[in-house]
């Protein structure tokens, strides 16, 4: 059982790991299942058209692969609800919020801004001195990790400053039929995951 993840503390760059080990092994399993047999290929094309509640699902099952207790969709006491919640020693050491897959050629960005106002505002009182992330699937034509940090920065302006940020390698995806790769004109050539904390 691989357990390297579960020895790292709950920060940024843990969830960050964590999160691109979820969509690459499902990403390669689909590519895998595509190339085994070319008739069932229009039922598949890639984890970047997953809802968000799928990906919280598999990010729970590649948790308990590195042995991470990760509780998913938890409500606290005062009423907030957090995607992910991960567990040290009995306390609640990290709170966050997954948004995604998201197209980065979407021009309503009020969605993401609203997870991060949501970090900041709730008091979340069982868990109040765990730290808080945003982390995002992001969906693109190949753009540099540069790109993504200037673009991530745009979005959260006039809410928050960037405290800590990780971003993933890419994530090709699966192009067992081009056809699927294109949507609404844009293309989805890579993912990208990007895990950040903010403050006021």
């Amino acid at each position: 059982m691989n357990t390297t993840l579960a020895l790292q503390p709950r920060d940024a760059r843990l969830i960050c790991k964590l999160l691109y080990s979820t969509l690459k092994r499902e990403e390669d399993e689909i590519r895998r299942i595509g190339m085994s047999d070319a008739r069932i290929d229009h039922h598949l094309c890639s984890v970047a058209f997953a809802p968000e509640l799928v990906v919280g699902y598999l990010l729970r099952k590649e948790a308990l692969i590195h042995r991470i207790p990760v509780e998913c969709e938890r409500q606290f006491a005062d009423g907030g609800i957090v995607d992910a919640c991960f567990i040290e020693n009995g306390a609640y050491t990290a709170l966050c919020e997954i948004k995604g897959p998201w197209g980065l050629w979407r021009t309503d960005r009020e969605p993401l801004r609203k997870d991060v106002r949501k970090l900041l505002s709730h008091g979340f009182s069982e868990a109040a001195s765990a730290r808080r992330y945003n982390a995002w699937i992001l969906v693109a034509e190949i753009q540099s990790a540069a790109d993504l940090r200037q673009w991530v920065h745009e979005v959260v302006t006039g809410i928050a400053e960037i405290d800590e940020y990780e971003v993933s390698l890419p994530i090709p995806v699966n192009r067992t039929l081009d056809a699927l790769t294109i949507w609404n004109g844009h293309r989805h050539d890579c993912l990208w995951v990007v895990v950040f904390s903010v403050r006021r």
